[in-house]
């Protein structure tokens, strides 16, 4: 039996069919594509995060840097300032034998009195390593 009807109707069938899959597969692109698009979207957040902790890491090393600097200045001064008390200390006792002979005691002492310190600690230090 031919009938002219079911035949365009399967074929209209076929066609409602086909674009349904297409639809489906381009569905399924779409889908792909907004995946991609998130992928990127978290790469870049990743990047500006890890560019905002480069740029604090930057700004903190800056920071120590001229704190550094600043205490070696400040260092200097009191280096030139010691010196120049220490020459100034010479000159006087240069100048007056009485108190070279003073300053001489001083460091005479001072020197005894480190030696001491040093050897009590040392001994404690041998005495605590015996023990424990």
């Amino acid at each position: 039996i031919y009938c002219p009807g079911i035949h365009s109707l399967f074929r209209g069938y076929k066609a409602v069919v086909s674009t349904q899959s297409t639809g489906e597969l381009l569905g399924g692109v779409n889908q792909v594509a907004s995946y991609k698009n998130g992928l990127n979207n978290r790469k870049q957040d990743y990047f500006l995060k890890e560019n905002e902790n480069i740029m604090g890491a930057d700004g903190a090393t800056n920071d120590a840097i001229s704190i550094a600097i600043a205490t070696k200045e400040n260092l200097y001064a009191q280096r030139s300032s010691l010196s120049g008390i220490t020459n100034k200390l010479n000159n006087i006792s240069n100048k007056y034998p009485m108190i070279g002979n003073l300053i001489n005691k001083i460091n005479i002492r001072s020197r005894r009195d480190s030696i001491i310190i040093a050897g009590v600690v040392t001994g404690c230090l041998i005495v605590l390593f015996l023990l424990a």
